[in-house]
C-alpha cells in the first residue's frame, strides 16, 4: 500500500487569504483561517502554500480524520489533498499547488522526515552562525571601540549556536559554540552514511562568495530545503536591497543554477527597508 494518503477536496477546510493578509505571521493566518470557519482551528491540521500571484492558500483537516487515515496506512510518508474544490478553481488557483499542502507536519511528521531534516538544518545553520558572524564583524569593524565589536560578534556568534543547538536537559554543559560543533559532527557522519537527503551547503557556499562585502546589511533568517532557499532582513534603504538582488541575482553552485524570484520590500520604516529574497532551483529542461 503505497504511504501516501490522499484526502478528497471536498473534505477539507479551505480559505484563500489576500496578498496583504499572506504576509502576516503564521499565527495571524490561522485566526484569520479560523473566522471562516464551523470548528476551532486548533481542531485542525493545518498546510498552506504561496501563489504566483501573492495570495496564500490554507488547508484544514480534523486531526481526528488525518490520524485515522493514517492508521491505514503501513508506512505514512504524505498526506495532502487529492484535488481543488470547484470554487478555487473558478478563483484561478493553480490545480498543482495540492503537491505543496503537505500535512504531515508538527505532531504528524513522521520520525524519519523529523530525522533527515534535523540533519540538513544543523549543517545549514552551521554555515548561518558563520556568515552572521562575518557580518557582523565587517559591519562593526568600523566602529571605534575593536573590543566591544569583537565581544558583540561573539555574543552574537554564541546567541545563535544556542538557540540553534540549546542546552538539553541533564546533558553535560557544554559552551554553545562547541554543542554546535558536535552536532555538524554528527549530522556529516549521517550524511556519509548514504541517506537520500542532499546535502544543501553547496547552496549556502556559493551565497556567501557572491553576497556584496561593502553592503550593510542585517540578515534576520535564513531558511533552506531542496526546493527553496529564503532570505529575511533589513536593508539601509530600498535601493541597497535592489543592489543585493542583483548580486545574487543567479547562483550557480555545484548542484545547478538557484535562481532568485522578484525582491519583496513590504515596508519601509525608519529609514530602514526590511526584505524578503526567495531562491529556487532551475528546472533542467
Amino acid at each position: 500500500m503505497s504511504g501516501v494518503l490522499a484526502i478528497p477536496g471536498n473534505e477539507c477546510y479551505w480559505a484563500l487569504l489576500t496578498a496583504s493578509d499572506a504576509r502576516l505571521s503564521e499565527r495571524a493566518r490561522r485566526y484569520r483561517f479560523e473566522a471562516v470557519l464551523p470548528v476551532p482551528v486548533d481542531e485542525l491540521q493545518v498546510a498552506g502554500a504561496a501563489l504566483a500571484d501573492g495570495r496564500h492558500l490554507l488547508v484544514g483537516v480534523a486531526s481526528t480524520q488525518l490520524r485515522s487515515g493514517l492508521a491505514q496506512l503501513d508506512a505514512p510518508t504524505s498526506a495532502r489533498p487529492a484535488d481543488l474544490p470547484a470554487h478555487l478553481l473558478e478563483q484561478g488557483v493553480d490545480p498543482e499547488v495540492v503537491e505543496r499542502l503537505e500535512l504531515l507536519h508538527g505532531a504528524f511528521e513522521p520520525t524519519q522526515h523529523r530525522a533527515r531534516r534535523n540533519g540538513r538544518c544543523i549543517v545549514s545553520v552551521s554555515a548561518l552562525v558563520l556568515a552572521a558572524v562575518l557580518l557582523v564583524v565587517g559591519g562593526l569593524l568600523r566602529a571605534r571601540d575593536q573590543h566591544a565589536v569583537a565581544s558583540h560578534a561573539r555574543t552574537q556568534a554564541a546567541a545563535l549556536a544556542n538557540e540553534a543547538v540549546p542546552q538539553q536537559v541533564g546533558a553535560q554543559r557544554l559552551p554553545p559554540a562547541l554543542r554546535l560543533q558536535q552536532e555538524v559532527r554528527r549530522a556529516r557522519q549521517a550524511a556519509q552514511t548514504g541517506g537520500p537527503e542532499q546535502d544543501l551547503l553547496p547552496v549556502l557556499e556559493t551565497l556567501f562568495a557572491a553576497w556584496p562585502p561593502s553592503l550593510r546589511v542585517q540578515v534576520d533568517t535564513i531558511g533552506l530545503d531542496p526546493g527553496h532557499l529564503v532570505i529575511r532582513g533589513r536593508v539601509p534603504d530600498p535601493e541597497a536591497g535592489q543592489t543585493l538582488a542583483a548580486a545574487l541575482a543567479e547562483l550557480n553552485t555545484p548542484l545547478g543554477a538557484w535562481r532568485a524570484r522578484p525582491l519583496d520590500l513590504p515596508r519601509v520604516a525608519d529609514g530602514a527597508a526590511s526584505f524578503l529574497l526567495a531562491f529556487e532551483p532551475e528546472t533542467q529542461e
